[in-house]
């Protein structure tokens, strides 16, 4: 698949860039890589790859400060039900908006126990 497919586009493209965006403190470009409404791409997006992308969508919606950061939490959390990891990445943006360390360090030892040790860092 090329850089130029929908799949790069709104996919796995967009999800690998805003991971990469988040681990280098660029959550405002990873928030516009993230524009589209998850919604709009699904065809791109489909199952674990939805999850990472509404995830990190809200994410990078806290840590850019954005207003809707809110909304992107909540609509994220029905999404993600069920898978583990994407739900921790949503429960601990959700501990940052909130200043909660208690919430942050339980996030933690979500994605350590997960054994995704880099996650297990924060953004």
């Amino acid at each position: 698949m090329s850089i130029s497919s929908p799949g790069y586009t709104y996919g796995y493209g967009a999800v690998f860039d805003a991971l990469r965006m988040l681990h280098f403190g660029q959550a405002r470009e990873a928030l516009e890589r993230l524009a589209p409404e998850p919604g709009d791409v699904w065809r791109w997006v489909t199952w674990i790859w939805l999850h990472w992308y509404v995830a990190l969508r809200a994410e990078a919606a806290v840590l850019a400060g954005s207003p809707d950061a809110n909304r992107r939490l909540t609509e994220a959390r029905t999404v993600v039900a069920g898978n583990p990891v994407a739900s921790a990445i949503v429960e601990r943006a959700d501990a940052l908006l909130h200043n909660d360390e208690k919430r942050l360090l339980a996030a933690a030892d979500t994605f350590d126990g997960a054994d995704c040790p880099y996650q297990s860092r924060g953004p």
